[in-house]
């Protein structure tokens, strides 16, 4: 019996998933959702979040938060950081599983270590009021203030809550205020609404109490002046944005992508790159304002000339795949080369896609190795997966060095990566940079056949199968077998068949 290609497959299938997505016309959501169904099923924790994610919303499918929570259960077992996070909502919430405000809290503890920002609120939120977990103040404010230092307006809401009310920390108003302040500048409207409450308490204990009651300014004169002092903050484009891109994802605020659009649209006529790169997502994807791709593409043009780097993507992007303009592969190149330069690890993956096929470019694994290698560098698991394979077949210019591979495998892996956990069993099945060892490769595939990936349980099947690192049992290796071709792996369907006879 031979042994398959450890599920090389689902990483390409992954990144055919995400490219489709980024540009999600009706065509394109169908190509997308196979891509990442393929990848899902080979175990591949990205593409199960997002199916999660699709399911959870209904796009393409009709909303079944029975499979979203199947998903997202799998993903986050492999430790993906946004599924873990969705999973506590759904344990919150009900979604799909039983409400369990202690499995949320478990689940939101893994995300919030790994920096999710809506996490530590959520899990803030728990410890304060004792739901799911002991009543912990202390520990409530340290992840509050996580949240809020990475710029989480709820977060921040909550932190100056905590100093102005004397809630679990010395009473510090001035604290208070700073925090409410970074809140109001991020579209929260509760902060907005106590910054106000404390500026009228201190007009009327203030140089203001001196005067007569008629002296006071009226109620219809005050509305006014508040009124204007909204008018004066919110003319700032920066400020503008800000509370365009709360309304959009809803952060302290109703979700309004209409009216996110509108303050976007206001930032954007001021020249602002970043709201002009918003808008164009807006446009991109229809949110908020009907979909005009080549609206999109000329905001996105503006933003690029002014060095946006999100928005040289984009635009790249675009001319690559003839997106709102006519497609110009020497454009998309020369987008993405200014984007990658400034560090874009989209661009940096992409451009290096390009090098590597030779799409708009001589075809150069040299130079589709050092890009990947960027972004590998900067933390992006499938960029280290792309990174490890280059080092394990010997390309790019690289010496094969499968001690390399098994470094980037490693780290692809502890980001999540189905990819990066299969192949390393691979590696210690072959004897390729590591000492040959059945039991440790049979190990990897079997974490990685709990979460459901296929290409670990045909790998893990033959380990059965002929007692290597295992012992020998031929009917766990058809179990193994079978569950594997159900997912559409052809390898386990022959194995299935041979092991039968």
């Amino acid at each position: 019996m031979t042994m398959g290609l450890f599920g090389r497959n689902a990483e390409e299938s992954y990144r055919a998933g995400k490219k489709y997505s980024e540009y999600p016309t009706e065509e394109d959501t169908e190509k997308m959702f196979g891509s990442f169904e393929k990848a899902a099923e080979q175990g591949h924790a990205g593409a199960q979040y997002e199916l999660g994610l699709l399911y959870y919303e209904g796009i393409r499918a009709p909303r079944d938060l029975g499979r979203s929570t199947e998903f997202f259960i799998k993903a986050a077992r492999q430790g993906h950081t946004g599924a873990q996070s969705c999973l506590g909502d759904c344990y919150c919430n009900g979604d799909g599983v039983p409400k369990d405000l202690a499995k949320a809290a478990e689940w939101w503890t893994k995300a919030a270590a790994n920096g999710d920002t809506i996490a530590q609120f959520n899990l803030g939120q728990q410890y304060f009021t004792g739901r799911g977990v002991p009543e912990d103040r202390k520990k409530a404010i340290e992840l509050y203030r996580k949240g809020a230092e990475q710029g989480h307006a709820a977060s921040q809401f909550r932190l100056g809550d905590c100093f102005y009310y004397g809630e679990g920390i010395p009473r510090d108003p001035a604290k208070a205020e700073e925090w409410y302040q970074r809140a109001a500048d991020g579209g929260n409207e509760k902060a907005r609404e106590m910054l106000r409450s404390i500026r009228n308490k201190a007009v009327s204990d203030g140089p203001a109490s001196r005067y007569s009651e008629k002296d006071v300014i009226g109620e219809g004169e005050k509305k006014e002046a508040v009124e204007q002092e909204r008018k004066e903050r919110y003319t700032d484009p920066k400020k503008e944005y800000d509370l365009g891109a709360a309304y959009f994802y809803g952060d302290g605020v109703p979700q309004d992508q209409a009216k996110a659009a509108e303050l976007f649209k206001k930032s954007a006529l001021r020249g602002y790159a970043d709201a002009q790169y918003a808008l164009g997502h807006c446009f991109n994807i229809g949110a908020g304002v009907p979909q005009d791709k080549k609206k999109a593409a000329e905001l996105f043009g503006k933003a690029a000339e002014q060095g946006h780097a999100g928005a040289q993507y984009e635009l790249g992007t675009c001319y690559g795949e003839g997106n709102g303009v006519p497609q110009d592969l020497g454009k998309a190149i020369f987008w993405l080369e200014k984007a990658a330069e400034q560090g874009d690890t989209r661009a940096q993956a992409r451009l290096a896609d390009h090098y590597h096929n030779g799409n708009g470019v001589p075809r150069d694994l040299g130079r589709s190795f050092a890009l990947y290698k960027k972004a590998a560098e900067q933390g992006d698991a499938n960029a280290q997966s792309a990174v490890g394979s280059y080092y394990e077949e010997g390309i790019g210019g690289q010496p094969r060095d499968p001690e390399r591979a098994m470094y980037w495998y490693t780290r692809s892996a502890a980001g999540g990566n189905a990819f990066g956990m299969c192949r390393i069993g691979a590696l210690y099945f072959e004897g390729s940079g590591v000492t040959k060892n059945y039991a440790k490769a049979a190990e990897w595939w079997s974490m990685a056949a709990e979460t459901g990936d296929a290409a670990s349980q045909f790998n893990l099947g033959v380990c059965y199968a002929e007692g290597h690192g295992v012992g020998r049992d031929k009917g766990k290796a058809a179990e193994l077998f079978k569950t594997a071709a159900e997912q559409g792996y052809e390898d386990a369907k022959d194995a299935l068949n041979d092991i039968r006879t």
